[in-house]
C-alpha cells in the first residue's frame, strides 16, 4: 500500500514537472493543463517521439502571443534508425508559423583546421603573446589533458590576436593605398617634393609587405604537399 502511494506521488510529481515544462511553451496566452495532458497521453499511446527543437523556442507568433504548436512527430522505428536527427525552426516571413526543417543526418567534418603562418613569428608582439598565454595557464588533473587544454587556450589567444591584427593591418593598408593614390594624382599636375617622393616609396614598400608574400608561398607549399601534381 505504501509503495503504491509513493508510486502515485512520484507519477503526480512527474506530471506536474511535465506540465510546468509544457507551460513554458506558451507566452501571453491561456494554458490549458487538461488539454495538454490529454495531448501528451495521445502522443505516448501512439508511440510517437519528438526531437529537440533548435534555434527557436516558439514556432507561432500572433501579436504578443507566442507558442510552440508546430511539431514533427516520428515513430520509434524512425528514432532508432536516425537517433541523431533533429529539426529546427526557420525564420518566419509572411506566415504566422515558422517553417520546420528536419535533418536526419549530421555532417561532421571534424575539428576546424588551425592555420599558422611563419610570417606571424616576425610580428613584434607575437612572441610575448605565446609566452604570456603559456605562463598564465593553470590546470589540474591528468598531464595529457592539461597539455591539450593549454594548446587549446593558446590557440584561442592566437585566433583573437589574429583577428585584431587583421583589422589593424586592413586599416593601415587602406591608409597606404589612399596615400599612394593621392601622390599619384599629385604627380599628374606637378613634381613631387623630396619628402613626398620618400613617402611615396615607403608607402609602396609597406604596401608590398601587406601582400603577405610569405603566406602565399607557404599556402602554395601546403597545397603542393597535399595535392601534388594532379596532371602526372
Amino acid at each position: 500500500m505504501a509503495a503504491r502511494v509513493m508510486g502515485q506521488r512520484a507519477t503526480e510529481k512527474k506530471e506536474t514537472a511535465k506540465g510546468e515544462q509544457d507551460k513554458e511553451e506558451r507566452k501571453n496566452s491561456k494554458f490549458d493543463i487538461v488539454a495538454t495532458r490529454n495531448f501528451n497521453d495521445f502522443i505516448e499511446d501512439a508511440g510517437l517521439h519528438e526531437f529537440s527543437l533548435r534555434d527557436r523556442k516558439f514556432t507561432f507568433c500572433s501579436g504578443k502571443k507566442l507558442s510552440r504548436i508546430d511539431r514533427i512527430m516520428v515513430s520509434w522505428c524512425f528514432l532508432n534508425k536516425w537517433p541523431n536527427a533533429g529539426y529546427r525552426a526557420l525564420a518566419r516571413e509572411k506566415s504566422d508559423h515558422c517553417p520546420l526543417l528536419l535533418k536526419v543526418c549530421s555532417k561532421n567534418f571534424g575539428p576546424k583546421p588551425f592555420w599558422f603562418f611563419n610570417s606571424w613569428l616576425d610580428k613584434p608582439d607575437f612572441q610575448n603573446l605565446v609566452t604570456t598565454s603559456i605562463m598564465d595557464f593553470s590546470g589540474e588533473g591528468v598531464p595529457d589533458l592539461n597539455f591539450i587544454h593549454k594548446l587549446r587556450e593558446l590557440r584561442s589567444k592566437i585566433v583573437e590576436w589574429r583577428q585584431k591584427q587583421k583589422a589593424l593591418d586592413s586599416e593601415e593598408e587602406d591608409c597606404l593605398k589612399k596615400e599612394i593614390t593621392d601622390l599619384e594624382l599629385a604627380m599628374e599636375v606637378r613634381e613631387l617634393l623630396d619628402e613626398e617622393v620618400w613617402v611615396f616609396e615607403e608607402a609602396k614598400k609597406k604596401l608590398g609587405e601587406f601582400l603577405k608574400v610569405k603566406d602565399l608561398k607557404q599556402k602554395a607549399r601546403v597545397k603542393w604537399a597535399k595535392d601534388g601534381d594532379e596532371n602526372s
